[in-house]
């Protein structure tokens, strides 16, 4: 991947990413509601679209690894490659933030007033922006200690191995 040909394109993966995301999810809530208000589906309340709404997100998170791949052996063009990649990496975040704002917020309620639906707004922002923040802080905190974890003088593979795993697995 290269990263100048990714931030380049860093508009266009937001745009896919996080309107894409919201699309799917609401196409696929949405339709899957409708389907249970007129009794098609049964295992879903077809009186709340709360339900269907959280499944359409969880949905909405589609995994690109086998369309990477077969661009990737194809040598398809750089921008399409990184456009795909930039995608598939931040719409899971988005999914979780859009699951917790349906899991959590009114947004699903028949009778939701202005100020409920402002409520749902903030969560969603309040989410997906502390997501963001915890996650850059983590990273640089990540970086810092990889970088001066003296492995270069003194190479230790298990401890970098357990250092990677302790990183990818409080992140």
């Amino acid at each position: 991947l290269n990263h100048k040909d990714f931030f380049r394109n860093i508009v266009a993966i937001l745009v896919l990413a996080f309107v894409g995301t919201t699309i799917s999810c609401l196409t696929i809530g949405g339709g899957l509601y409708f389907l249970a208000q007129q009794g098609y589906i049964t295992a879903v309340n077809g009186t709340n679209p709360r339900e269907a709404l959280m499944f359409g997100s969880v949905m909405a998170a589609t995994d690109s690894v086998a369309t990477l791949s077969v661009l990737g052996s194809l040598n398809v063009d750089p921008q399409l490659y990184n456009l795909v990649f930039g995608e598939s990496v931040l719409n899971d975040p988005m999914a979780i933030v859009l699951f917790d704002t349906f899991k959590g917020g009114t947004l699903g309620d028949r009778h939701a007033t202005p100020a409920d639906l402002r409520h749902t707004l903030g969560n969603f922002l309040g989410i997906l922006w502390g997501s963001l923040g915890f996650g850059v802080l983590f990273g640089l905190a990540a970086s810092f200690l990889t970088k001066h974890a003296a492995f270069h003088s003194r190479p230790r593979p298990a401890m970098e191995v357990a250092l990677m795993l302790c990183v990818a697995y409080l992140s």
